[in-house]
C-alpha cells in the first residue's frame, strides 16, 4: 500500500539502469518500466471515466418517483443516479451523456504518464507481454482499431507470435469487419494458449440460461465440443460466408474479457460476452472510495457496477443483478453487426404455397441491390438456406450470378423438418450481405393453409383458364416496392375450396385507416370492392388486378379477405405495398 515510496524506488531503479545501461538486461529494464506503469495506472484508474453531476442539472430533469436531492450537496449522490437509472433511464442517459462534468485528476494520476511508462517498457524490450497488452487495451478502449492492429502486429513480430498479440490482432480485425482473417488469428492463438485459457475462450456458459449452463458444465469435454458446434451453427447470422460471424464475435469478446479482467467469469466479463461493448462508460464516486460505473447500451437502463477506485474487476449492483436476470430470460445474448460484417435487409418476395403431402413450396423473387455491386465484373453468390427449428442448416441451394443480373427467381419444395427459409446475396468484395428470412409454417404453425401468400405480379388481363403460377404471363415483382403506377397484380392459391365458391374483397391499411380498394378478378369485367367467385376444387389459382389510383405514396398493407363456405371466420392475407 506504500505506493509513493514504491514509485520513488522504481524511479531510482530506472535512473540507475540508464547509467549502467550496457550491463543491464533490456528485459529487466522493461520490467522496471512496466511495474512503474502498473503503479501509475492504479492511481489513474481511480479517475478513469469519472465525473459528477451538478444538483442544478438534476433540478431541471423530471424523474417522477426518484428520491429527493440531498440538501446542500455539491454533487448528486450515486444512489440517486442508480434510482433514476431504473425509474427514468432516458432522463439519466441524457444527464450522463450531456451534463456529467469530468473529474480533474490530481497530479500523478495521469493517463499520459501511464502510457509513457508502458511505452518505455516496449522500447526497451519490444517483446514485453504486459506492457504491449496494456498499451493495446488502452487503444481498444478508445476504438482505435487500426492502431490496435498495427501495434499487435509489431508485438507478434517482436515476440515471435505471442498468443496475446494474436488475440488482440484478431479482435481488431473482427472489429474492422475482416472476419475471416480474425478467425485465422484466433485459431493460431488457440494453439499456443494453455488449456485454461483455451477453455475460457470457448466457454459458452455466459450465453446459456442457468439450467442449461449447469448441464453444460457437467458434460465431458468431447460432448461439450459437439454442443459448441450445434450452438454456433444455430446462431450463424450470415450463411453465405465461409465463417460464422457470431462465433468470431464471441471469440473477440472473450479475448478482451480474458486480457482485461483475467478471466471470463467476472460480472463485467459475462456482460461483455453477452452484449458486447457498451456505447459509453461513466463513473461516479468521491475520493478513493467505491466507484459506481454505468455501462450504456442505448435504450433502457444502463448496466451498473461497483468497484474499488483503483481496481479493474467490477461487481454488478444489486439493482443490475435483478435487471440482468430479467433481461437474460428474453435476450440471453446479442449479435452486434456494427462490430462485424453487416447484414442488411434484402427487398424481395419470399412467398409460401401449399405443396403436396404436407410440404410447402417456396418462391423467391428479388434482384441484386446496386449497393452490393462494387465493380462492373463482380459476381454475386445467391443462397437459399433451409433451417430446422433450432436454426441448424438442413440444406442449401447456391448459385453464382453476374452482379448486373436484373432479376432472381428461386423455387424449392420444403419438407416437414424445415422451420425457416433464408435468402442471402453475398459479394466478397462488399462490406455487407443482404438477406431475407421467413418462417415456413403459416399462422398457427399449419403447413396446410386454406390460402397461400399473396404474390405481387405485373398487372395483366389473363383468361380465366390461363390463371396458374407457371403461366408465361406471370411476371413477379422483384420486391414489395410498387413504383408510381395505378395498378398492381396479385396472384394466390386457395386449397380444398368446397362447392359454392367464395367471396373476396380487398382493402389497403395504413396508419390512418383501412380503405376499401377496387379489384378485378381474372375473367371479370370492370372493378368492384367485393366479388363472389363461383369456383371450387382441390386447388384454385386466383388473380386480381388491384386499383391503386386512390392510394398515396408510402408504406401500406394490402389486405385480401376471403369468406369460404364452411369456415366461421374469413381468411385474411396481407402483403406490404411500398408505393413510390
Amino acid at each position: 500500500g506504500l505506493r509513493t515510496q514504491a514509485l520513488t524506488l522504481l524511479d531510482e531503479a530506472v535512473r540507475r539502469a540508464q547509467v549502467a545501461e550496457p550491463t543491464v538486461s533490456p528485459a529487466l529494464l522493461a520490467d522496471i518500466h512496466f511495474e512503474r506503469g502498473l503503479l501509475l495506472e492504479e492511481e489513474w484508474r481511480a479517475w478513469r471515466d469519472l465525473g459528477h453531476v451538478s444538483p442544478s442539472v438534476l433540478a431541471r430533469a423530471s424523474c417522477p418517483g426518484a428520491p429527493p436531492l440531498e440538501a446542500g450537496a455539491d454533487q448528486v449522490d450515486a444512489d440517486l443516479l442508480l434510482a433514476m437509472n431504473f425509474l427514468c433511464p432516458d432522463v439519466l442517459n441524457r444527464v450522463l451523456n450531456d451534463f456529467l462534468e469530468p473529474a480533474r485528476a490530481p497530479r500523478g494520476a495521469d493517463r499520459r504518464a501511464v502510457l509513457e511508462a508502458y511505452g518505455a517498457a516496449v522500447a526497451a524490450y519490444p517483446a514485453h507481454v504486459g506492457a504491449n497488452v496494456a498499451l493495446l487495451l488502452d487503444r481498444a478502449d478508445r476504438g482505435q482499431w487500426e492502431d490496435v492492429l498495427a501495434g499487435a502486429q509489431d508485438f507478434i513480430r517482436a515476440s515471435r507470435g505471442h498468443p496475446y498479440g494474436l488475440l488482440l490482432s484478431g479482435v481488431a480485425l473482427q472489429r474492422l469487419g475482416m472476419v475471416e482473417r480474425a478467425e485465422d488469428r484466433f485459431d493460431l492463438a488457440m494453439r499456443a494458449l494453455d488449456e485454461v485459457e483455451r477453455d475460457a475462450l470457448t466457454d459458452i456458459r455466459a450465453l446459456l440460461q442457468p439450467d442449461a449452463a449447469r448441464r453444460y458444465v457437467e458434460l465431458p469435454r468431447r460432448e461439450r465440443e459437439a454442443v459448441h458446434r450445434l450452438f454456433w451453427s444455430a446462431l450463424d447470422p450470415i450463411l453465405s460466408t465461409p465463417v460464422n460471424e457470431r462465433e468470431v464475435e464471441h471469440r473477440a469478446r472473450a479475448s478482451m474479457a480474458l486480457l482485461r479482467y483475467g478471466s471470463v467469469d467476472s460480472d463485467a466479463a459475462r456482460v461483455l460476452l453477452r452484449y458486447g461493448w457498451p456505447n459509453a462508460v461513466h463513473a461516479v464516486g468521491e475520493g478513493f472510495g467505491l466507484r459506481t460505473v454505468f455501462w450504456d447500451y442505448g435504450a433502457g437502463p444502463d448496466v451498473t457496477f461497483r468497484r474499488p477506485a483503483r481496481a479493474e474487476v467490477m461487481t454488478l449492483t444489486q439493482e443490475s443483478q435483478a435487471h440482468m436476470a430479467e433481461i437474460m430470460s428474453v435476450l440471453p445474448h446479442r449479435y452486434d453487426p456494427a462490430a462485424s460484417r453487416q447484414i442488411r435487409s434484402l427487398p424481395g418476395q419470399l412467398r409460401r404455397f401449399r405443396g403436396s403431402d404436407g410440404t410447402v413450396e417456396i418462391e423467391v423473387h428479388t434482384e441484386v441491390p446496386e449497393a452490393l455491386v462494387t465493380a462492373e465484373h463482380d459476381s454475386i453468390q445467391v443462397g437459399l438456406f433451409l433451417l430446422d427449428p433450432a436454426g441448424v442448416r438442413v440444406s442449401a441451394i447456391r448459385r453464382r450470378i453476374a452482379g448486373r443480373t436484373s432479376h432472381i427467381d428461386l423455387w424449392t419444395p420444403v419438407g416437414p423438418e424445415v422451420a425457416q427459409a433464408v435468402v442471402e446475396l453475398y459479394n466478397p468484395q462488399a462490406e455487407f450481405v443482404v438477406g431475407l428470412r421467413s418462417p415456413v409454417a403459416f399462422e398457427g404453425g399449419t403447413r396446410t393453409p386454406p390460402v397461400s401468400d399473396l404474390l405481387l405480379v405485373e398487372p395483366v388481363s389473363p383468361a380465366l383458364e390461363d390463371v396458374r403460377r407457371s403461366a408465361d404471363w406471370v411476371q413477379p415483382l422483384a420486391s414489395e416496392i410498387v413504383e408510381a403506377r395505378d395498378r398492381v397484380g396479385v396472384l394466390f392459391e386457395l386449397y380444398d375450396v368446397p362447392a359454392g365458391g367464395y367471396r373476396l374483397e380487398a382493402r389497403v391499411l395504413d396508419a390512418a385507416a383501412a380503405r376499401p380498394v377496387s379489384v378485378r378478378p381474372a375473367g371479370e369485367e370492370g372493378y368492384a370492392r367485393a366479388w363472389t367467385r363461383d369456383r371450387s376444387g382441390g386447388r384454385v389459382t386466383e388473380y386480381l388486378t388491384v386499383d391503386l389510383s386512390g392510394v398515396g405514396r408510402g408504406r401500406h398493407e394490402l389486405e385480401v379477405v376471403l369468406t369460404l363456405p364452411g369456415r366461421a371466420d374469413p381468411v385474411v392475407r396481407r402483403q406490404t405495398l411500398d408505393v413510390r
